[in-house]
């Protein structure tokens, strides 16, 4: 069976998206899914940064390395070839759609997807903030991807499409 792209999204892929697809990761080995792909990238970045030493110290405690991630700028590609792209704005979702049109439905807000958070569906860039802030993102993070390892459209992945519907 052909891997499952799921693509991650934030501004710089240096913190939210890299905390995302580094613990998506993790759980999808621990619980044997081997059919889904996991990717992050940037949607106004540079290639080649690398993820915040927050985030690298972070994800470490949750036994994630993420010491040689490198930033990436998404790609048309990118969003043409992903099962489910999972952005941390409204902003993230909107280049995701703006870059191609087709994408609408397969492209969501991570929170919104996951359900993880009725009140407020937008994840807040810890860029520049303390480390407390940065805790509080990956809690956030940590939370909704959790919720995601658990759902049938990971879980089933060849059995079942994606549809806007399906996070009413």
């Amino acid at each position: 069976m052909k891997k499952k792209l799921v693509l991650f999204l934030c501004t710089g892929n240096t913190c939210r998206s890299p905390m995302a697809a580094g613990y998506f990761q993790k759980l999808l080995e621990k619980k044997k899914i081997g059919f889904i792909e996991v990717k992050s990238a940037g949607v106004s970045t540079i290639a080649g940064l690398l993820a915040t030493p927050e985030t690298i110290q972070l994800l470490e405690k949750e036994c994630v390395d993420l010491r040689k991630h490198k930033s990436c700028q998404v790609t048309e590609d990118m969003i043409k070839r992903a099962y489910l792209i999972l952005g941390m704005s409204p902003y993230h979702v909107q280049s995701a759609i703006r870059a191609c049109p087709e994408a609408k439905s397969k492209t969501f807000l991570l929170k919104e997807f996951t359900r993880s958070d009725r009140s407020n569906s937008q994840i807040q860039d810890p860029m520049g903030c303390t480390q407390e802030v940065y805790k509080s993102v990956f809690n956030e993070i940590r939370k909704a991807i959790n919720l995601l390892a658990s759902m049938d459209v990971i879980k089933n992945g060849d059995k079942y499409k994606v549809l806007p519907e399906d996070i009413k």
